[in-house]
């Protein structure tokens, strides 16, 4: 099998991180460098303070900037956008990669889309994210701006050549398809490690788990109002919470207070990202995942379910892809608090359906996410990508 040459291109890379986006990245870069492929990462410029396992071997170089859209200013936009084509660019020329291989590309701007797609050298998207949509606005106007700006000095511009793809799920590829016509999408979905296999006992469930991006869209308030009617539900059970991920400071007071007002103090905590989510995963029984944004997929569910946890997810988009059978979890309306609620009491008054769907969510993840065998078909696209770029070029 060909050995690749393989420049990756993502906003974030771990140890800094904002979701499941960048560590599916991460796995990806080294379950290729474990198979032998030369793995180059150009990331930006936040995080760099901890280091990854391949940035300790130089692999990793945390060089490109990002627009500033608190505070916008054409000026900015345009220095980040020639500045960062810039960097593209000198890594381009200067390792001469088989593939470019672009991730998640918001706040970078379109210019290391443009420089890869300028190179032509072979190049492959993978989408967990609906990025382009910020700078692929429609109408005749702003696709007339894209075209003119490559011909006035100090602008980076063009057409933007959205293809071929890798998507994370169903349904992102055909949206992506749909509405920003991305071309040659590929789907396969994340993948992840399989933890130990759940044992079966007969107590109910105590401890819920609420992983990712503590914010409203994610569902943190609906979790924190179904947890309190949990509680008023199993008054004597010793039931807790823990929420665990990045937050705002001015939305941690906002959630510190909601958690004082309704009295839930020794019932729930907040804890900050961590490394190690196989011990958080032990110390848990469900994880709550009433996300209300369109989840492209949902990496923190079938983690969960690698590491024994039943999961009570939105019944819709990527958590509804995954949970496509009422054995493998328990699918709810997430504004819906009581709905909620009710399906935490559900695994709870019934510990056998508790321990059957988490049997059933860990052979779930065996049969179809097992980490090992989804990067292995990822490690075919890419090939096949280059092969296919090599054969149109002659």
């Amino acid at each position: 099998m060909k050995k690749l040459n393989i420049l990756i291109i993502s906003n974030y890379y771990p140890p800094f991180h904002i979701g499941g986006y960048e560590l599916a990245c991460r796995d990806t870069v080294e379950f290729l460098t474990k198979k032998g492929h030369k793995v180059t990462v150009l990331t930006g410029n936040k995080g760099n303070g901890a280091q990854s396992n391949i940035e300790q071997m130089g692999a990793v170089h945390r060089e490109l900037t990002y627009i500033d859209y608190d505070n916008p200013s054409y000026r900015q936009r345009a220095e980040v956008e020639t500045g960062n084509y810039q960097v593209c660019q000198g890594y381009i020329n200067q390792l001469s990669p088989d593939l470019i291989y672009l991730w998640n590309q918001q706040y970078l701007s379109l210019a290391p889309s443009l420089a890869s797609q300028n190179s032509g050298i072979a190049k492959l998207y993978e989408i967990g994210d609906f990025w382009p949509a910020a700078y692929i606005r429609p109408g005749f106007i702003n696709a007339l701006k894209r075209k003119v700006k490559p011909w006035l000095p100090g602008l980076i511009g063009g057409r933007f050549d959205f293809g071929p793809c890798i998507a994370c799920s169903h349904w992102v590829g055909k949206a992506i398809k749909e509405q920003l016509n991305a071309r040659n999408v590929a789907v396969i979905h994340n993948g992840t490690q399989l933890g130990a296999e759940p044992q079966r006992n007969r107590k109910p469930p105590t401890s819920f788990l609420f992983c990712g991006r503590l914010c409203q869209i994610k569902g943190i308030e609906q979790s924190l109002l179904a947890f309190t009617l949990l509680l008023a539900k199993f008054p004597n059970r010793q039931l807790s919470l823990t929420c665990i991920g990045p937050i705002e400071s001015r939305y941690k007071q906002v959630i510190e207070q909601m958690i004082h007002n309704a009295h839930l103090g020794e019932h729930v905590q907040i804890l900050p990202p961590t490394d190690d989510m196989k011990h958080v995963y032990q110390q848990h029984h469900v994880l709550l995942m009433p996300t209300l944004m369109p989840e492209p997929f949902g990496l923190v569910i079938i983690e969960a379910m690698a590491n024994g946890l039943a999961v009570i997810a939105s019944d819709r988009f990527g958590p509804a892809e995954i949970i496509n059978d009422d054995k493998l979890g328990i699918l709810i309306d997430p504004e819906d608090p009581i709905a909620i609620a009710d399906a935490m009491a559900q695994l709870i008054d019934n510990p056998a359906r508790y321990h059957d769907i988490t049997n059933a969510g860990y052979q779930h993840v065996d049969a179809h996410f097992r980490l090992e065998s989804v990067k292995a078909k990822v490690e075919q696209v890419l090939l096949q990508t280059v092969e296919e770029h090599v054969y149109a070029s002659h």
